[in-house]
């Protein structure tokens, strides 16, 4: 149990890869893998969809800028690590389902300034290459016809986004498109992306857990939804909460809910667990299975996958209390793995 002073915590993250491996009825998650051109050097006209990109190198994601030594040079010798501009193309085709819908690309890191043109068009960029973006080209796109998508990268030192120029560091931050781009398609009426929502404790499926212990606990989940149709949609949420092993651990429906043309809202659910598996002292995480379904259609799918367990404030203490006893020594983000870079999403550790 929570006590006085203590916060409840947010542990967990929107699961890309099971969401885009599991059936997600209403909303589909498709990895970019293939199909890439490559060129280590700046590119007049690059961005335009007529440019000629038939003499760059085919490659797939994801992928480093340049292949480095295990141990590299100091900045400026002959075997320091690349710094500069390169360029990603390719293009995108939707198929006619996804006429009328929502379409996002998602990209889990690029290092370490990016710009991004579909068919010309500058839809948007992102500063700093450790943490993930996502844009909106609903507006940009029609099925049935392929789209070029050019993406500028720039990871030269940068005084805005850090850390410190790459001569003072004591590791490489390296450059490309090292981790997936997905293409994600759902309905217009659907739970928000958190990164585009942009809402403080909101946006997409935010889950918290007022209530912890070995006998019964609470999840409660908060999840954003955005109706971007002309007219107003009634809508209802269904809850599943999945164990480790996909069994059904808990399930909550929500009343019907009529969302106005062009606005949006939070709709919180409860889910109660008996006797749970929590993650202390034996870790395991759970999903939650988030539905928004319109007079039984299914429109919108979104997994959430999070540990059972609360992560609380302990007055006096240098140390969070976690799972009931202050065990919590740190947190460790790994983000690098030479000589490649990395290769997949980072992992938070608690140790």
């Amino acid at each position: 149990m929570l006590g006085a002073g203590a916060a409840t915590a947010v542990l967990g993250s929107a699961d890309w890869l099971a969401a885009s491996d599991a059936p997600a009825a209403g909303r589909t998650v498709e990895r970019l893998d293939t199909g890439w051109r490559f060129l280590r050097q700046d590119a007049t006209g690059a961005e335009r969809a007529d440019f000629d990109d038939r003499l760059w190198e085919p490659v797939s994601l994801p992928h480093t800028a340049r292949i480095e030594a295990l141990v590299t040079g100091a900045v400026g010798s002959p075997d320091a690590q690349w710094q500069g501009i390169c360029w990603y193309r390719r293009t995108l085709r939707l198929e006619p389902a996804a006429a009328g819908g929502k379409v996002l690309l998602r990209f889990e890191g690029a290092m370490n300034v990016a710009d991004v043109w579909l068919d010309g068009r500058r839809v948007g960029g992102h500063m700093g290459g450790y943490l993930p973006f996502v844009l909106d080209i609903s507006q940009g796109v029609a099925t049935g016809s392929g789209h070029v998508l050019a993406v500028r990268l720039d990871n030269r030192d940068n005084p805005i986004t850090g850390p410190k120029p790459l001569a003072q560091l004591d590791f490489n931050t390296y450059g490309g498109l090292y981790r997936p781009v997905y293409l994600v398609r759902t309905s217009p009426l659907h739970i928000t992306d958190p990164i585009l929502a942009d809402r403080p404790a909101s946006g997409g499926v935010f889950v918290t857990y007022p209530q912890v212990s070995r006998e019964s606990a609470t999840v409660r989940a908060k999840v954003h939804v955005r109706n971007e149709l002309p007219a107003p949609r009634t809508f209802r949420l269904r809850a599943t909460l999945l164990a480790a092993d996909g069994t059904v651990a808990a399930r909550a429906t929500s009343a019907l809910v009529t969302l106005p043309a062009g606005t949006d809202r939070d709709v919180v659910q409860e889910l109660e667990v008996k006797a749970p598996r929590l993650w202390s002292p034996s870790p395991a995480l759970a999903d939650v299975k988030e539905t928004l379904t319109e007079e039984e259609i299914t429109r919108d799918t979104r997994f959430f996958r999070t540990p059972l367990t609360h992560w609380s404030s302990v007055p006096g203490s240098r140390s969070p209390e976690y799972g009931g006893r202050s065990t919590v020594a740190g947190v460790w983000r790994r983000s690098q793995r030479s000589p490649f870079h990395h290769t997949s999403s980072g992992t938070f550790r608690i140790f």
